[in-house]
């Protein structure tokens, strides 16, 4: 059931007589929600719906269902007109149509010659939904036509170029500017404190535990079907250059070489445009331009591309209406306006989650409340919703994802063009190497002894070339297998090492054959030359070996798997590796940071650390403290304004807890632990007001009672207008006392709770009388045998006035 207000007065209530005839209230995405209701000319209020009741926002009406206390509708009455049967029918339009009130002076986000205004609201999309809403509540004068910020969608989209020098209304221009192309509806929500505007995201506000089923609660049904809104290629379009130097960038430079488009198949580049691959071999190719004013880079515009193909979809348009079950079992909860409700008709061939985008409710039958809801996008199954509203997240992941492999690729085919250089110097050794052969065995048929020795001497040379060119040979298959890359990288350089230790010993081999060729005739002379000209080639196959050797572990180094996960940088020092459980930043053998699916742990091993969010807006730093009491670590924040927002409870623990106010020349200081507190002020100069209590003495101050009234009488009999008021305020025992002329000493009948009874028993003055005497009254102690009070007449008027007390308990 439901019952209306207007300016405080009941307008109707089905449980009295005081009830409406008819009432609406019509709420429709995009549109302010409307009460439409008639009343008849026996109605109390029927005189009040006049010509001054029109756009009254001081009086206003409001719409509360009885059972849950909610508050459906709040509003004024936009118009009043009244049938030849005196019946007045009054439309009021609700809160939102507040914003109508009000227009939006010239403003912009962003830098920009044609609107003429300086730069003066913010460009994040949840900040200007603020601004806008700022704006309006600083040029209203009453407060119900101002709003609170509730659910705020514009977090999602980040930053806006917008702006408008036309003054329009703030409802136009935040539906134009805000949720016509970002996203989003906007809705009005009512508490005790007034209105609360929220801008909740496409797929509308909470999931409704009511679903609705054909044989249940389905009405009626329509689909259909719309392809004006599909696309498949987009144009995306950046900006580059400020001021009157600024121009479009696209990603057609004529070459389009230097774009990158994706690792897989989906896309491929025409002209100027990113094209779905499977979508345009279905539709043909349907261009949609896309402005980014914020990006330069044409990569970013190509991905920024893919990523709106990816979120494209073909939407079915379904319309359906339904009876809210509600209302005829209260145990089941409402379906309420912008939810996500499961609607099936397997008949229908339908089960999708939709968006209750329109809700009529009969105020005077519920029953007849009808609902109509469209589809959110074609994905929305219950299974398909959340990844529907991550499609754009998933796609920049894997174009960030492409961008690594990117770079990998880019290292891998550098380090194989070293290794091609290798392989060339190895095969250079190898043929240098032959001729060296060929030498030594002419030295050979002069000098026996030299040929043995330079024949030893070729031959190590043609093994250390060999070697050399299967560690190159091994290397280059890194280009075709990455997996194997360590295996062979590992087999190369020991390989590469072997060789260049052969290489020296060959070197040395030949330059003994130089030395015992010496001692022979001219023609040994000759053979010592060719040795030596060996023992160079040597040389020159060790360097090749260790220039192998060098890039075999530069490779090793800048990638590298194995069981423990796949390692950036070297093992024995700082390197990040990556495993089935999650990120981890080493420092050889000790964890640092990590990153699992339930557990974020930063500088685990330190005794500091620093985290910064937006340049040093926010900081938050841990460090070991020690004084008096101990050593423990600390976590500071520093940030210029800290704002915390919770839909539900906010508790805070503590042994101590404090809160210091500084501005300029003053400071305030409010500390508190379990049983006392601090409160202290100071000023500029040395003066410093202190005040401390007990949490006791504060309950004591704060504890309050209704007022108690005690008859009074004279022994016999009740004294007629005479009483004893009493009642606990403010730390005190407070009497109000009055006895009528003719008593002297009378006494209360009842007697008062000892818990609130003074320490002993004492007199009180009274505090006015009507003669000369004094009049007082007597309070009986903790313990004492009367209980009940006492008052003395000395004159022969009235008396009355108040007293205080001071109760033991408070003492």
């Amino acid at each position: 059931m439901y019952a209306m207000n207007y300016a405080g007065q009941v307008l109707h209530n089905p449980r009295t007589d005081i009830q409406v005839i008819s009432a609406e209230l019509k709420e429709e995405s995009g549109q302010s929600p409307t009460l439409t209701f008639k009343i008849a000319p026996t109605h109390p209020l029927w005189s009040t719906f006049g010509h001054d009741a029109v756009m009254a926002t001081e009086r206003e009406v409001e719409l509360k269902e009885i059972e849950s206390g909610e508050i459906l509708f709040r509003g004024r009455i936009r118009s009043v007109s009244m049938d030849m049967d005196g019946q007045k029918k009054i439309v009021c339009e609700s809160a939102m149509a507040y914003l109508n009130d009000t227009t939006v002076r010239p403003y912009k986000t962003y830098d920009t010659q044609e609107i003429d205004c300086p730069v003066n609201a913010p460009q994040e999309a949840d900040k200007l939904f603020s601004w806008f809403i700022d704006q309006h509540n600083k040029h209203v004068a009453n407060r119900c036509s101002t709003f609170r910020i509730g659910i705020n969608a514009g977090i999602d989209y980040g930053r806006l170029q917008r702006g408008t020098g036309s003054r329009p209304t703030t409802i136009k221009e935040m539906r134009d500017k805000l949720t016509k192309l970002c996203g989003g509806y906007f809705r009005v929500r009512y508490d005790d404190y007034g209105s609360v505007i929220d801008w909740l995201p496409s797929r509308g506000a909470a999931e409704s535990t009511q679903a609705v089923e054909l044989g249940q609660n389905l009405l009626d049904l329509s689909t259909g079907a719309d392809g004006k809104d599909i696309f498949t290629a987009v144009v995306p379009v950046g900006k580059a250059g400020e001021g009157e130097h600024e121009h479009d960038v696209t990603i057609d430079d004529g070459e389009q070489d230097g774009v990158y488009v994706a690792v897989s198949p989906d896309y491929y580049i025409l002209g100027d445009a990113i094209v779905d691959k499977t979508k345009s071999e279905r539709y043909g190719v349907i261009e949609k331009t896309v402005q980014y004013r914020d990006i330069a880079d044409k990569k970013q515009l190509a991905e920024k591309a893919m990523a709106e193909l990816a979120a494209a979809r073909f939407d079915d348009a379904i319309e359906v209406s339904a009876f809210d079950l509600h209302y005829a079992d209260k145990s089941i909860r409402p379906i309420n306006f912008l939810e996500r409700v499961s609607v099936e008709s397997k008949p229908h061939g339908l089960s999708r989650m939709m968006l209750c985008v329109g809700r009529t409710i009969d105020i005077c039958d519920p029953t007849h409340t009808k609902y109509k809801f469209g589809a959110i996008a074609s994905t929305l199954t219950k299974e398909g919703t959340s990844a529907q509203d991550d499609a754009d997240a998933q796609q920049r992941r894997v174009t960030a994802l492409s961008a690594s492999t990117r770079t990998i690729a880019e290292d891998t085919k550098k380090t194989t063009i070293k290794v091609a250089e290798v392989d060339d110097r190895a095969v250079k050794a190898d043929k240098k190497a032959e001729e060296a052969k060929k030498t030594v065995v002419k030295v050979e048929e002069q000098v026996t002894t030299a040929t043995k020795k330079a024949d030893a001497a070729a031959s190590k040379v043609e093994e250390v070339s060999t070697k050399a060119e299967k560690a190159a040979q091994a290397v280059t298959t890194v280009v075709s297998d990455v997996a194997a890359a360590k295996a062979a990288a590992t087999e190369a350089k020991e390989t590469a090492e072997a060789a260049g230790q052969e290489a020296h010993d060959a070197k040395t081999q030949a330059k003994t054959a130089a030395t015992q060729a010496a001692a022979v005739d001219g023609k040994a002379t000759e053979a010592k030359q060719m040795a030596s000209a060996a023992g160079t080639v040597a040389t020159q196959a060790e360097e090749t070996a260790t220039a192998a050797k060098q890039a075999v572990d530069k490779l090793g180094n800048a990638f590298s798997t194995d069981a423990d996960g796949a390692h950036v940088g070297s093992k024995s020092s700082a390197h990040t590796t990556v495993d089935h459980q999650g990120l981890h930043v080493m420092d050889g053998n000790t964890e640092q940071t990590s990153i699992t699916k339930g557990l974020i742990e930063l500088a685990k091993n330190n005794v500091s650390a620093v985290i910064k969010l937006c340049a040093g807006a926010l900081v938050i730093s841990a460090k070991k403290i020690k004084d008096s009491v101990g050593e423990w670590l600390c976590v500071e924040w520093h940030s210029e304004s800290l704002r915390i927002k919770n839909e539900q409870d906010f508790y805070v623990t503590a042994l101590r807890a404090g809160v210091n106010a500084l501005t300029l020349g003053h400071s305030s200081r409010i500390s508190f632990d379990a049983e006392q507190y601090v409160m202290s002020y100071h000023e500029d100069d040395p003066s410093q007001r202190t005040a401390a209590g007990s949490f006791a003495h504060m309950v004591n101050l704060l504890t309050v009672t209704p007022w108690v009234t005690m008859k009074v009488t004279d022994g016999s009999n009740v004294i007629p207008r005479a009483y004893v008021k009493w009642r606990i305020y403010g730390g005190f025992l407070l009497l109000d006392v009055y006895v009528p002329a003719g008593y002297s000493g009378v006494h209360t009948v009842e007697k008062l709770p000892e818990k609130w009874r003074p320490a002993d028993s004492n007199y009180v003055v009274l505090a006015t009388q009507q003669a000369q005497s004094t009049a007082g009254v007597w309070v009986d102690g903790v313990g004492g045998s009367y209980g009940d009070i006492w008052v003395y007449n000395s004159s022969s008027g009235y008396c009355s006035g108040l007293c205080l007390v001071m109760p033991k308990a408070f003492a």
